[in-house]
């Protein structure tokens, strides 16, 4: 039994695989229509596509394309009142012969929008439409028809669509964050350093303090640091790592003052930034605390362990 679900899985790769080797300008043809879009982007299907589509849209939506998805069998009954010449219609239909989406065709074309189709090639729905993304392939269960690997490659083909209109559309994190403000998703992508930052109980210190004294700073504030401020404008950062390799010298002395073994360019941050930045930031660093500055001052510590 396992052997044949790993079957299954085996067959949906190839679809995909296929498809991936068979795209064509058609694919870059419809990603650059959408991007420029002027209307709104509507999917529409019934079925298992119909579901497919509703993901698609989502996530288009979640992109910043403005879309929805509707059942094609809607269309007949009043919803043809959303769509007009500026909108972009994508049909789903495996076979390309589903007979509620075929007969809806001469009804889009009088409202002049544009008409892409996610089909087989040559089917009669991509021929009726402008451009179409195929999606010939067999379904992994032999026995039976039901809809295996038609409908994870239409999913992982919309995915690809959306990968390219994102990248054509220069759509940033900063811009998925305004589309995801709840949950923990938006929370990991919305909230701004200033949220999470320590304000209290900081490892400030002058620069002429000696490694003995910042030594008991460091211990007292738990940042594993001290921040060497003049005025209290940041100008270096002792870490428990530098006070490690500073032991090691030969003429290491607990009287020394900290700046001499400390950073003198210590990596900082604004606190407008988003959290998800900083803490990009800091990992790429390899560091596990970063200041947030505000006109050159210290106002606050952020944690790697706070993400």
């Amino acid at each position: 039994m396992l052997e044949l679900a790993q079957q299954i899985l085996y067959a949906e790769v190839q679809a995909i695989l296929k498809a991936s080797e068979q795209l064509d300008e058609d694919f870059v043809k419809i990603a650059t229509k959408i991007a420029n879009i002027k209307g709104n982007l509507i999917i529409i299907g019934v079925g298992k596509s119909a579901i497919i589509g509703k993901k698609m849209s989502a996530s288009f939506a979640s992109c910043g394309v403005k879309s929805f998805f509707i059942h094609a069998a809607e269309l007949m009954h009043g919803d043809l009142g959303n769509i007009d010449s500026n909108d972009i219609c994508i049909l789903i239909s495996f076979s390309g012969k589903s007979e509620e989406v075929l007969k809806i065709i001469p009804f889009l074309q009088d409202r002049q929008c544009t008409l892409f189709s996610i089909s087989q090639n040559n089917s009669p729905l991509a021929n009726f439409c402008q451009a179409n993304i195929n999606t010939n392939c067999n379904e992994a269960i032999k026995d039976i028809p039901a809809p295996t690997s038609s409908t994870t490659l239409t999913l992982a083909l919309s995915d690809a669509l959306l990968a390219l209109v994102v990248k054509l559309k220069d759509f940033k994190i900063n811009d998925f964050a305004k589309n995801h403000p709840g949950g923990s998703l938006g929370k990991r992508y919305y909230e701004k350093v200033a949220d999470l930052m320590h304000t209290t109980n900081l490892p400030l210190a002058t620069t002429s303090i000696n490694i003995k004294d910042a030594i008991l700073i460091m211990s007292k504030c738990s940042f594993g640091c001290v921040v060497l401020c003049n005025n209290d404008e940041l100008v270096g950062f002792f870490s428990d790592g530098d006070l490690r390799r500073a032991m090691q010298e030969e003429d290491f002395s607990f009287e020394k003052k900290a700046l001499f073994y400390a950073s003198t360019n210590p990596k900082c941050i604004d606190k407008n930034a988003l959290a998800h930045d900083a803490f990009k930031k800091m990992k790429e660093n390899k560091i596990s605390v970063l200041c947030v500055v505000e006109n050159k001052k210290v106002i606050g510590l952020l944690k790697l362990l706070d993400e």
